[in-house]
């Protein structure tokens, strides 16, 4: 089950990352961090989030291979993915998949503001499943 506020950050640059991370947890987030694309994967499997921001240039596993990872992921437990690369990078992306691209640099503010929205909207889509959960009829054995 995802919990509305946590979020992996998966950025190869340290210095970016711990800033990023920063802004991140003083905005009330959990926040699980990553270097690389096997760790990424790793933490997909065995956690779920409601937002996953990653890097396309991670080492090891990059951001194609770690976005065919979450298509395997059920629709409903699918964390909102933003994708972060330089200009210039080339990115073909499906956009049932990748909900946003922030392009680098980028100002630390813009992205906080951002993520907060992506989590407030992951908090909404999550009441709305549990709504609906309720209000489904009750299976009964004949």
């Amino acid at each position: 089950m995802q919990t509305p506020h946590h979020v992996l950050l998966a950025e190869a640059n340290d210095s970016l990352r711990q800033r990023l991370c920063t802004a991140l947890v003083d905005l009330g987030l959990t926040v699980d961090l990553s270097a690389d694309g096997v760790d990424v994967i790793d933490k997909l499997d065995h956690h779920h989030y409601a937002v996953a921001i990653i890097d396309y240039t991670l080492p090891v596993v990059d951001g194609e291979a770690i976005i065919e990872r979450v298509r395997l992921i059920p629709e409903a437990e699918r964390p909102l993915m933003i994708i972060t690369a330089q200009r210039g990078v080339t990115l073909a992306l499906d956009h049932e998949i990748v909900q946003v691209v922030m392009r680098k640099p980028y100002d630390r503010r813009q992205v906080a503001d951002l993520i907060a929205a992506c989590v407030r909207a992951m908090a909404e889509i999550g009441a709305s499943r549990a709504r609906l959960r309720s209000s489904q009829p009750e299976a009964r054995p004949c």
